[in-house]
């Protein structure tokens, strides 16, 4: 896919710069690319931290997964409000940039509660309710991002990427068939 091979952050020596936002008035915080590579960045820590505890099974995972998911939390309650999505996408009166941003930060969020729904997970046939409940989430908010694909602005997140290809190769194949 054009993209360097994956490196583990156990083999890296990442250093997060603070992640603390403006705590004097977080309601100044903009939505930029500074802004977006710094959420990204604090949801990827977290999210390698729930991968390495997939691949490794351990004893305490439930611990691990309460310390993480009390992380997660910390760091949703951190940022400012600005920089949630609090309703429907469509409903937001934001830009198309800020749009894009939003429904990043929540599907970064969700993303690092489905894995950790999956490490609690006893058996693939039967999960939980709470894991279904996020991946409805999941999907509801992918589905209004592919509907509003042409209101959104790419801030980083790369939802057109991701979003598009599928669009298009879909397209492409129907026509080729008609």
């Amino acid at each position: 896919m054009g993209r360097p091979p994956r490196l583990l952050l156990k083999f890296c020596d990442f250093q997060a710069p603070d992640f603390r936002f403006t705590e004097a008035q977080p309601s100044l915080e903009r939505l930029d690319f500074v802004a977006d590579t710094r959420c990204s960045a604090s949801f990827a820590v977290l999210k390698e931290r729930c991968l390495e505890m997939l691949r490794m099974r351990a004893d305490h995972q439930a611990e691990v997964t309460q310390s993480i998911r009390l992380d997660l939390e910390n760091l949703w309650s951190d940022l400012p409000m600005q920089f949630k999505l609090t309703s429907n996408l469509s409903a937001s009166a934001e830009s198309p940039f800020e749009r894009d941003f939003l429904a990043n930060q929540r599907l970064e969020y969700l993303h690092v509660h489905f894995l950790l729904g999956l490490a609690l997970l006893q058996s693939t046939v039967d999960p939980d309710d709470t894991l279904l409940e996020t991946a409805r989430e999941v999907l509801s908010l992918v589905t209004e991002v592919v509907l509003l694909k042409t209101r959104l602005v790419n801030s980083g997140s790369h939802m057109l990427w991701k979003v598009r290809p599928h669009i298009s190769s879909e397209a492409a194949t129907c026509e080729a068939y008609s």
